[in-house]
């Protein structure tokens, strides 16, 4: 079964994923930058039977602006059970979606999983990539046709 939780920090028995000690061994203060992102931001843990999967966090772009910007951490646990998580992610994301009307990400364009991940959600290639930390980056949006539910 999966259960969505509302947290307000890092769960202690989640073990980040391979690719996710990867991103984290390659982007300077990784940890405090995490720390920041859970405390100013909305962010959920989305567990399969009592396992943490995935933590996802949205932050408002602007207070008067529009958009909201994703973030995602997959633990150890989500390369096994991503088919269901998948599933439901992309479902949530669109009901999200009918309240937020801009989703934003920025994804790394170093791993093709990466992309294939966001465009199999919904999101969609915006602007130019970007360099930060010597990474590319590229932002990935999903935008509501009809406006709020």
């Amino acid at each position: 079964m999966i259960e969505v939780e509302l947290v307000e920090e890092m769960p202690k028995d989640a073990v980040l994923s391979d690719y996710a000690v990867s991103e984290f061994d390659r982007v300077a203060d990784a940890k405090t930058k995490l720390e920041y992102l859970i405390k100013n931001s909305r962010t959920w843990v989305i567990s399969y039977f009592g396992e943490p999967m995935m933590m996802i966090g949205l932050y408002r772009l602007s207070m008067v602006g529009y958009g909201t910007r994703v973030w995602m951490i997959s633990f150890e646990g989500f390369q096994f059970e991503y088919r269901r998580l998948m599933k439901y992610l992309r479902r949530g994301l669109r009901r999200l979606l009918c309240v937020c009307q801009h989703l934003s990400m920025a994804v790394c364009l170093d791993n093709r999983t990466n992309v294939r991940f966001a465009e199999h959600l919904g999101f969609t290639r915006t602007g130019k990539p970007f360099l930060e930390n010597e990474l590319r980056f590229q932002y990935f949006e999903m935008r509501s046709l009809y406006g709020r539910a």
